[in-house]
Protein backbone atom coordinates (compact mmCIF):
# COMPACT_ATOMS: atom_id res chain seq x y z
CA UNK A 1 0.00 0.00 0.00
CA UNK A 2 1.46 3.35 -1.04
CA UNK A 3 0.33 6.85 -0.25
CA UNK A 4 2.11 9.61 -2.14
CA UNK A 5 2.15 13.35 -1.58
CA UNK A 6 1.99 14.77 -5.09
CA UNK A 7 1.17 18.05 -6.72
CA UNK A 8 4.75 19.28 -6.71
CA UNK A 9 6.82 19.31 -9.88
CA UNK A 10 8.32 15.87 -9.29
CA UNK A 11 5.28 13.65 -9.80
CA UNK A 12 2.16 13.56 -11.93
CA UNK A 13 -1.12 13.08 -10.03
CA UNK A 14 -3.01 10.01 -11.18
CA UNK A 15 -6.55 11.15 -10.55
CA UNK A 16 -9.26 9.44 -12.53
CA UNK A 17 -7.60 6.02 -12.24
CA UNK A 18 -9.92 4.22 -9.86
CA UNK A 19 -10.17 6.94 -7.21
CA UNK A 20 -13.45 6.61 -5.39
CA UNK A 21 -13.51 9.49 -2.88
CA UNK A 22 -12.24 13.08 -2.76
CA UNK A 23 -11.26 14.45 0.66
CA UNK A 24 -10.81 18.17 1.29
CA UNK A 25 -8.70 18.84 4.37
CA UNK A 26 -9.73 21.68 6.66
CA UNK A 27 -7.75 24.84 7.33
CA UNK A 28 -8.25 26.96 10.45
CA UNK A 29 -8.01 30.68 9.65
CA UNK A 30 -9.48 32.22 12.77
CA UNK A 31 -11.15 35.55 11.97
CA UNK A 32 -9.29 36.23 8.71
CA UNK A 33 -11.91 37.71 6.41
CA UNK A 34 -11.53 35.57 3.31
CA UNK A 35 -10.10 32.18 4.35
CA UNK A 36 -8.39 31.89 0.97
CA UNK A 37 -6.48 28.70 1.77
CA UNK A 38 -9.65 26.76 2.52
CA UNK A 39 -11.34 28.23 -0.55
CA UNK A 40 -8.41 27.10 -2.69
CA UNK A 41 -8.65 23.58 -1.31
CA UNK A 42 -12.34 23.48 -2.12
CA UNK A 43 -11.71 24.71 -5.67
CA UNK A 44 -9.02 22.12 -6.35
CA UNK A 45 -11.20 19.42 -4.80
CA UNK A 46 -13.97 20.37 -7.21
CA UNK A 47 -11.54 20.18 -10.14
CA UNK A 48 -10.44 16.71 -9.01
CA UNK A 49 -14.06 15.55 -8.74
CA UNK A 50 -14.90 16.86 -12.22
CA UNK A 51 -11.91 14.95 -13.56
CA UNK A 52 -13.03 11.60 -12.19
CA UNK A 53 -14.79 9.08 -14.40
CA UNK A 54 -17.39 8.27 -11.73
CA UNK A 55 -20.08 10.97 -11.28
CA UNK A 56 -21.18 9.31 -8.03
CA UNK A 57 -17.76 9.59 -6.35
CA UNK A 58 -18.23 11.22 -2.92
CA UNK A 59 -16.58 14.42 -1.74
CA UNK A 60 -15.92 14.61 2.01
CA UNK A 61 -15.14 17.49 4.35
CA UNK A 62 -14.82 16.59 8.03
CA UNK A 63 -13.27 19.65 9.67
CA UNK A 64 -15.22 21.19 12.55
CA UNK A 65 -13.86 24.73 12.29
CA UNK A 66 -15.89 27.91 12.08
CA UNK A 67 -14.97 30.85 9.89
CA UNK A 68 -14.87 34.58 10.43
CA UNK A 69 -16.28 36.84 13.14
CA UNK A 70 -19.84 35.60 12.52
CA UNK A 71 -18.85 32.01 13.32
CA UNK A 72 -20.10 30.42 10.12
CA UNK A 73 -19.27 26.72 10.07
CA UNK A 74 -16.60 25.87 7.52
CA UNK A 75 -18.68 22.92 6.38
CA UNK A 76 -21.48 25.31 5.41
CA UNK A 77 -19.05 27.35 3.31
CA UNK A 78 -17.54 24.25 1.70
CA UNK A 79 -20.92 22.79 0.73
CA UNK A 80 -22.06 26.10 -0.70
CA UNK A 81 -18.92 26.56 -2.79
CA UNK A 82 -18.97 23.01 -4.12
CA UNK A 83 -22.63 22.88 -5.06
CA UNK A 84 -23.44 26.47 -6.00
CA UNK A 85 -20.18 27.74 -7.46
CA UNK A 86 -18.33 24.67 -8.72
CA UNK A 87 -21.29 22.59 -9.94
CA UNK A 88 -20.68 19.47 -7.84
CA UNK A 89 -24.00 17.66 -7.25
CA UNK A 90 -25.28 18.07 -3.72
CA UNK A 91 -25.95 14.37 -3.27
CA UNK A 92 -22.23 13.50 -3.51
CA UNK A 93 -21.09 16.20 -1.05
CA UNK A 94 -20.80 14.93 2.54
CA UNK A 95 -19.98 17.38 5.32
CA UNK A 96 -19.38 16.17 8.88
CA UNK A 97 -18.21 18.20 11.90
CA UNK A 98 -15.89 15.48 13.17
CA UNK A 99 -12.55 17.05 13.96
CA UNK A 100 -10.30 19.98 14.67
CA UNK A 101 -7.03 18.27 13.74
CA UNK A 102 -5.56 16.39 10.80
CA UNK A 103 -5.13 13.08 12.60
CA UNK A 104 -8.81 12.96 13.55
CA UNK A 105 -9.82 13.89 9.99
CA UNK A 106 -7.80 11.02 8.56
CA UNK A 107 -9.17 8.56 11.09
CA UNK A 108 -12.65 9.74 10.23
CA UNK A 109 -11.99 9.03 6.57
CA UNK A 110 -10.79 5.55 7.48
CA UNK A 111 -14.06 4.95 9.34
CA UNK A 112 -16.04 6.18 6.35
CA UNK A 113 -14.06 4.01 3.95
CA UNK A 114 -14.95 0.93 5.99
CA UNK A 115 -18.59 1.94 6.21
CA UNK A 116 -19.03 3.12 2.62
CA UNK A 117 -16.70 0.67 0.95
CA UNK A 118 -14.51 3.01 -1.10
CA UNK A 119 -10.96 1.83 -1.61
CA UNK A 120 -8.98 4.93 -2.53
CA UNK A 121 -8.94 8.63 -1.70
CA UNK A 122 -7.57 11.77 -3.30
CA UNK A 123 -6.84 14.19 -0.45
CA UNK A 124 -6.52 17.91 -1.19
CA UNK A 125 -4.46 20.27 0.97
CA UNK A 126 -1.51 22.66 0.74
CA UNK A 127 2.03 21.59 0.02
CA UNK A 128 3.37 22.29 3.51
CA UNK A 129 0.68 19.95 4.91
CA UNK A 130 0.85 17.20 2.28
CA UNK A 131 3.59 15.07 3.78
CA UNK A 132 1.93 14.75 7.17
CA UNK A 133 -1.43 13.93 5.58
CA UNK A 134 0.23 11.22 3.47
CA UNK A 135 1.93 9.82 6.56
CA UNK A 136 -1.34 9.59 8.47
CA UNK A 137 -3.15 7.99 5.52
CA UNK A 138 -0.41 5.39 5.32
CA UNK A 139 -0.67 4.65 9.03
CA UNK A 140 -4.37 3.85 8.75
CA UNK A 141 -3.80 1.77 5.60
CA UNK A 142 -5.75 3.96 3.18
CA UNK A 143 -4.73 3.90 -0.47
CA UNK A 144 -4.54 7.29 -2.08
CA UNK A 145 -2.75 10.45 -3.07
CA UNK A 146 -2.36 13.89 -1.56
CA UNK A 147 -2.55 16.77 -4.03
CA UNK A 148 -1.15 20.20 -3.21
CA UNK A 149 -3.13 23.35 -3.92
CA UNK A 150 -1.17 25.24 -6.54
CA UNK A 151 -1.60 26.19 -10.22
CA UNK A 152 0.91 23.52 -11.30
CA UNK A 153 -1.27 20.79 -9.84
CA UNK A 154 -4.37 22.25 -11.44
CA UNK A 155 -2.68 22.42 -14.84
CA UNK A 156 -2.26 18.63 -14.81
CA UNK A 157 -5.97 17.96 -14.25
CA UNK A 158 -8.49 17.60 -17.08
CA UNK A 159 -10.65 20.64 -17.84
CA UNK A 160 -14.22 20.03 -16.61
CA UNK A 161 -16.78 19.30 -19.30
CA UNK A 162 -18.86 22.13 -17.84
CA UNK A 163 -16.56 24.54 -19.64
CA UNK A 164 -14.11 27.40 -19.49
CA UNK A 165 -16.06 29.64 -17.11
CA UNK A 166 -16.06 27.02 -14.36
CA UNK A 167 -12.38 26.31 -14.93
CA UNK A 168 -11.57 30.02 -14.69
CA UNK A 169 -13.34 30.33 -11.32
CA UNK A 170 -11.46 27.30 -10.03
CA UNK A 171 -8.13 28.63 -11.31
CA UNK A 172 -8.68 32.02 -9.68
CA UNK A 173 -9.40 30.44 -6.29
CA UNK A 174 -6.37 28.13 -6.51
CA UNK A 175 -4.08 31.02 -7.46
CA UNK A 176 -5.45 33.20 -4.64
CA UNK A 177 -4.74 30.39 -2.17
CA UNK A 178 -0.97 30.57 -2.70
CA UNK A 179 0.89 31.73 0.39
CA UNK A 180 3.92 33.96 0.89
CA UNK A 181 7.40 32.91 1.95
CA UNK A 182 7.02 33.92 5.59
CA UNK A 183 3.71 32.11 5.92
CA UNK A 184 5.20 29.04 4.28
CA UNK A 185 8.12 29.00 6.72
CA UNK A 186 5.78 29.27 9.71
CA UNK A 187 3.54 26.49 8.44
CA UNK A 188 6.49 24.20 7.70
CA UNK A 189 7.83 24.76 11.21
CA UNK A 190 4.43 23.91 12.66
CA UNK A 191 4.24 20.77 10.54
CA UNK A 192 7.70 19.68 11.65
CA UNK A 193 6.75 20.14 15.30
CA UNK A 194 3.52 18.18 14.90
CA UNK A 195 5.36 15.37 13.12
CA UNK A 196 7.81 15.04 16.01
CA UNK A 197 4.94 15.19 18.50
CA UNK A 198 3.15 12.38 16.67
CA UNK A 199 6.17 10.12 17.10
CA UNK A 200 5.85 10.60 20.85
CA UNK A 201 2.05 10.43 20.99
CA UNK A 202 0.74 8.10 18.31
CA UNK A 203 -2.80 8.24 19.66
CA UNK A 204 -2.90 11.99 18.98
CA UNK A 205 -4.21 13.10 22.35
CA UNK A 206 -1.82 16.05 22.56
CA UNK A 207 -2.45 17.02 18.93
CA UNK A 208 -6.19 17.13 19.54
CA UNK A 209 -5.67 19.16 22.73
CA UNK A 210 -3.44 21.65 20.90
CA UNK A 211 -6.01 21.98 18.11
CA UNK A 212 -8.70 22.88 20.63
CA UNK A 213 -6.41 25.34 22.42
CA UNK A 214 -5.49 27.06 19.15
CA UNK A 215 -9.18 27.69 18.46
CA UNK A 216 -10.21 28.77 21.95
Amino acid sequence: MTVRATGHRREEPRVGCGASAVVILGKHQGTRPHNLELRGRVALGAAVWHGLSDPTAPVYFLAADTHGPTGVRDGTLVRSLLTERYQVPGDVVHVRRWSLCTLAEVRGIRALSRRRGFERVVAVTHGYHARRVAKYLGEVALRGEVLSVDPETLARLPVPAAGAELWQMIAEAVTAARIGFGHHVRERATEAGLTVLHRLDRRGRIERWLAKRARS
